[in-house]
């Protein structure tokens, strides 16, 4: 059951907090869409405080960082991501400033995306409560709501009321070896992704008589008050 315009779409940015996120949360929507798709990812930290492993405690915040962005780079080739770009923010101390929106608001202008994917905005909408996803989920809102003059697709993952659905049981298993690059959070992906991967995607597969499905909510932005 797929009603989410997936073969529509022809310059996606996906946006989200750490280097694995996507790949989680996303990925199997970014390895269906189709080859005409331009596909962009920003990601806000390179993740220094994911150090899940007795051989990672020790490494230098720039040489775990630069491996954390190797895996990226292996995973998004793998899904089919065209351009990756981080932007360099502290790990767990991300925050919805108007310096801070300004900065992904100057981003997505450069990249002029037809659609947007980020994290669900509303804290009590959200199966996932990682601060630093909430926190981009709100920045994400708050860019695209000054680009006044710029029409944007815009959906969230993570989100308990979605209303867009992918079906991605054929390519699901490309989805779990992108996941499983991301060495360096193996043991903690072993712990969660069991709650934030596969119960919501293998329920709605149930749900809508399929094996997996990821779930989006399409967002509308005219004001405040209706997003």
């Amino acid at each position: 059951m797929t009603n989410l315009p997936f073969t529509l779409f022809h310059k996606a940015l996906f946006i989200t907090a750490h280097p694995d996120d996507l790949e989680g949360f996303a990925g199997g929507l970014v390895k269906l869409l189709d080859a005409k798709t331009e596909t962009y990812l920003v990601i806000f930290s390179e993740g220094d405080k994911g150090r899940w492993g007795e051989k990672y405690a020790s490494m230098r915040k720039s040489a775990f960082e630069r491996l954390r962005m190797s895996e990226t780079r292996k995973s998004g080739k793998l899904l089919g991501v065209d351009h990756i770009k981080t932007l360099h923010f502290d790990d767990r101390r991300i925050s919805p400033t108007q310096a801070t929106i300004r900065k992904l608001r100057k981003e997505i202008v450069n990249i002029s995306p037809d659609v947007i994917f980020s994290f669900e905005f509303r804290k009590l909408l959200n199966y996932d409560p990682h601060p630093d996803h909430l926190a981009v989920g709100e920045i994400v809102k708050q860019a695209i709501l000054s680009l006044k003059d710029q029409q944007i697709d815009y959906y969230v993952f993570t989100s308990i009321m979605p209303n867009n659905y992918i079906d991605i049981s054929k390519i699901r298993k490309v989805k779990i070896q992108a996941i499983k690059i991301h060495e360096t959070q193996r043991l903690l992906n072993r712990i969660i992704f069991p709650v934030l991967e596969y119960a919501p995607t293998r329920i709605l597969g149930i749900i809508k008589k399929s094996r997996f499905i990821e779930a989006y909510r399409k967002v509308t932005l005219k004001s405040p008050k209706t997003a």
